[in-house]
Formats: structure tokens, C-alpha cells, sequence
């Protein structure tokens, strides 16, 4: 059965486990690599398919892209050469349209088909796009191709609001307008710790972008280099599934590196619904068991709140407790 997993379960689990580098900044942060003079190195890089089909994708597009280790990648982005994104390998992965950023940069025109990826409801990026036009660009949709056919006149300026805080919009927005003439400001942006560790990213290579709560100021710089490696944020969703998993099991797992203050209000479920928690360090965090878990009532929201992608893994946990909620 070489498609299958077989599982034997009925054993705790217990140890520690080092975790991956965020999907959710990786994707994004290997796409804002291309805004870069000359080469990127960027470490803690997840080994996942979609950065793999993202990776091809540079190179189809001109740019150099490959692990050099197990997790470290370098990316050059001089060598881009076109304008228009592959239908084939743009459709597979959502974030391709996030490619807008550095070809616009370059060639000041861009085609990018419609983004692929999970189909977890609706996903419009029509409010991206919109962000888009604010700062001075013109976006036409074709329905027969299934292209997006973007301009960008001179450099980007002003001010844009979301209607909705948005995770990936704010990213696309920051990229957007780090080579901007003077200064933008974006409000309403989304709170997520990955859209911190791109602006950390981007402010080593020379950008000025800083957060005041829920908005995000950008002063336009003339270019980015990257003077060190960068390393990027741990998978929250990742520390999450291993504490479940030992939590469930009745084991003892250790998770990090992470900074305990990104699972904030997952640590204070687990210890609501009678999970063992300790802090160990500063950067590591043990989840084990203590007894029968008390049945729980749990409200995804944006950042700061309970991630939505944990909504699944706190299921699980709950279906010893006889009864639960979750919204």
C-alpha cells in the first residue's frame, strides 16, 4: 500500500520535537526574496511541496533558486526575464499572485493567472487587487484566459484601509509598497506574527516599515540587500498538532524552538480544559497529560485569538470529553 499510511496507535507519546519553519512566512518570504539586489539566503525553510512547485517556478521565471541544505535556501532574483506566469505551475499554488510584488518592480506589467491552492470556501482576492489599484495600479481580469493583467504607473503612493483584516493581503501590500515614493499606510492590517517576521526580514535588507497596532507604515527605500542569512519563525500550527498528539495520547511532548507568547491563548485553553503546560526556557514549551480533559468552548478568530487552522486539532482533543463546542 505505497499511497497509504498504516498508524498502530494506543502508545503515548512522549519526547521533544524541533519544529519546522512556518509555511505560512516561508511561501511568502521566498516571493519577497525577488525584491532583493543579488542573493538571499534564508534559513529554517520548511520542505514542502508547495515551496517546491514555488521554487520551479522561479526558476521557469529566470530567477536561481535551491536548497543548499537540508532547510537553508538561496534565491537571486536578477535574472528574471518575463513577465507572465506559467498557467500550469501559477494555478497550483495560492500565494503565486503575491509574484505580482517583484515583476511589477521589475518589468512595471505583469500576467499572473488566478491563484490555485485549498478550496476551504470562498477566497476572493478582490480586496487585494483593489489594494493594488489604490497605490496607482491598473487590474483588468480576463474570464476566457483566467489571467490578471496588472500595471503599475511610476511608483506607489497613499493610503489603503482593509475592509476585512486580510493575512495575506497585508503581505502583498507590504511588498508592494517597500519601493514606494514617500510613505504608505495600511489600515486594518492583519495582526499575524508571520507578517512581523516579513517585516523584520525586509527592515535587514534596508526596507523601513514599521507596525503601530493594527497599521502598518511603509517609507519607500530605492533597494533591499541582504547583509546575513535570515532564519524564519517557527510553525504555530506545527507546535500545535505535536501538543495535541501528546496531550491525546496521555504522553509528554516538548515543543520549540517558538516563543511561547505566539500560543498565548492556546496554552490557556489547554490549561482550562485541565492539559499539563510548562514553560521550559525561553523558548520551548512541554504539553503532557494530567488527567481527563473538561469539556471546552472555542471561538476561532484572527490573531491574537484561537488560529482557525487549530480548530481541527482541538476537535480531536475534545472527543474524550463526552461534549464540546467550538464556532
Amino acid at each position: 500500500m505505497e499511497d497509504a499510511y498504516i498508524i498502530q496507535g494506543g502508545k503515548q507519546l512522549k519526547g521533544e520535537v524541533k519544529l519546522s519553519g512556518a509555511k505560512n512566512a516561508a511561501l511568502k518570504m521566498v516571493i519577497a526574496a525577488l525584491l532583493f539586489d543579488g542573493k538571499v539566503i534564508l534559513q529554517n525553510v520548511p520542505r514542502i511541496r508547495d515551496l517546491d512547485e514555488l521554487l520551479h517556478l522561479f526558476t521557469e521565471l529566470g530567477a536561481t533558486a535551491e536548497f543548499i541544505e537540508e532547510n537553508t535556501v538561496v534565491i537571486n532574483g536578477e535574472g528574471l526575464k518575463t513577465n507572465t506566469v506559467d498557467l500550469l505551475h501559477g494555478s497550483k499554488i495560492r500565494s503565486t499572485f503575491l509574484l505580482f510584488a517583484p515583476l511589477l518592480k521589475k518589468f512595471k506589467e505583469a500576467h499572473i493567472p488566478n491563484p490555485g491552492g485549498c478550496r476551504i470556501g470562498a477566497r476572493p482576492i478582490d480586496r487585494i487587487m483593489n489594494g493594488l489599484k489604490e497605490l496607482g495600479g491598473i487590474v483588468d481580469y480576463d474570464h476566457s484566459t483566467g489571467y490578471y493583467h496588472a500595471k503599475l504607473e511610476g511608483k506607489t503612493h497613499g493610503t489603503y484601509t482593509f475592509e476585512k483584516p486580510s493575512h495575506t493581503g497585508t503581505e502583498f501590500m507590504i511588498m508592494l509598497s517597500v519601493f514606494a515614493q514617500g510613505t504608505i499606510k495600511i489600515n486594518n492590517a492583519a495582526l499575524e506574527p508571520e507578517i512581523d517576521d516579513l517585516i523584520s526580514f525586509l527592515n535587514e535588507g534596508g526596507a523601513l516599515i514599521s507596525r503601530d497596532n493594527t497599521s502598518i507604515i511603509i517609507t519607500g527605500v530605492n533597494s533591499l540587500v541582504q547583509k546575513k542569512p535570515y532564519s524564519i519563525v517557527s510553525d504555530r500550527n506545527e507546535a500545535v498538532t505535536f501538543a495535541v498528539l501528546g496531550l491525546i495520547t496521555k504522553g509528554d511532548v516538548t515543543v520549540g524552538p517558538i516563543d511561547p507568547k505566539l500560543l498565548d491563548v492556546f496554552i490557556s485553553s489547554v490549561k482550562k480544559c485541565g492539559g499539563g503546560v510548562e514553560v521550559v526556557g525561553t523558548n520551548k514549551i512541554r504539553f503532557h497529560y494530567k488527567g481527563p480533559f473538561t469539556a471546552t468552548k472555542i471561538e476561532t478568530e484572527p490573531h491574537p485569538g484561537f488560529m482557525t487552522d487549530w480548530q481541527q486539532n482541538w476537535v480531536v482533543l475534545m472527543t474524550g470529553t463526552g461534549c464540546f463546542h467550538t464556532s
